[in-house]
């Protein structure tokens, strides 16, 4: 049993390290072999958009340590995942990652991801959770659902100084619980995040989006619920076939990857002759270019 640790700060041995180690160490107390990799150690390029990872089967031709991440990630039977906040969401290089998983999109890739039935956690801190972290949580579960990591467990914690977390008790001890329900999940123990009254029932998100008519949706998930009334106070209700839609269910992230992304390709080819003439417009108007010197 290995359980990986992946920490998005620039702080070393910062509140997000901390509660990541925490967690850790109590994995390893239950007999997981553990290790440790904070991403901001990592050289990551942007992806470029190209698909080929998708379109042609072909391997990232980025040189970069991606790759040998994604090596360490897919090893791995459970991951702990945690970031500080930064503008009302993580440091870019959770974003960086996250484009970078575009092969795993691949429909053979996400079969063979959801067969081995991988769970992970997720852990933010902010100095203001309630009102400056909307999207911390959703972007670190967006992070393991990409990698058909499931789920099971999260915090969102109150701290601003280096290391100061270790003073908060109860955040140290949700830590370890989240290490010890890894240990026990991938030991087949049935174990799961609690549902806040207004939360996706399949990530546990409460960002939910106002689509009209009464009906929400999950922006991760994109399940929709509709707003009802019960006993006088207001309660949102998941239809069951909507549960069963969920983007990250294997079945469905193959259907977006097989219906929605590989015929774009096709259909690409038959419209290049006019957007190239279309694109002509603009290699022929002079618009100056700006760079910084260095570049």
């Amino acid at each position: 049993m290995r359980i990986l640790g992946l920490v998005a700060s620039y702080r070393k041995m910062g509140n997000s390290e901390v509660l990541a180690r925490e967690a850790l160490l109590a994995a390893r107390e239950l007999g997981a072999e553990v290790a440790l990799i904070r991403l901001t150690d990592l050289h990551v390029e942007p992806c470029k958009g190209c698909m080929a990872c998708l379109f042609k089967g072909e391997l990232c031709r980025i040189e970069d340590d991606v790759d040998w991440f994604m090596n360490q990630l897919l090893e791995s039977d459970g991951v702990v995942l945690s970031s500080p906040t930064y503008i009302l969401s993580p440091p870019g290089i959770v974003k960086m990652l996250i484009d970078r998983m575009i092969p795993l999109q691949d429909s053979d890739k996400i079969r063979e991801l959801a067969e081995r039935g991988r769970v992970g956690v997720v852990m933010g801190v902010a100095t203001n959770p309630r009102e400056w972290a909307p999207f911390t949580l959703p972007m670190l579960k967006m992070f393991l659902q990409v990698a058909q990591i499931r789920v099971i467990g999260s915090m969102l914690v109150e701290a601003a100084g280096p290391g100061e977390v270790v003073l908060d008790e109860k955040a140290m001890n949700r830590a370890r619980g989240l290490g010890v329900a890894l240990v026990d999940a991938i030991e087949g123990k049935e174990v799961g995040e609690e549902q806040g009254l207004y939360a996706c029932p399949a990530c546990r998100c409460d960002l939910l989006r106002w689509l009209g008519n009464g009906t929400v949706e999950c922006p991760l998930c994109g399940i929709k619920g509709k707003i009802t009334m019960k006993n006088g106070k207001i309660a949102i209700e998941f239809p069951e076939e909507q549960i069963n839609t969920c983007r990250w269910k294997p079945e469905m992230a193959i259907k977006h990857t097989q219906e929605e992304i590989l015929p774009t390709a096709t259909e690409y080819v038959k419209k290049l002759k006019l957007i190239k003439q279309k694109l002509s417009r603009y290699q022929e108007t002079s618009i100056e270019t700006l760079r910084p010197e260095t570049r």
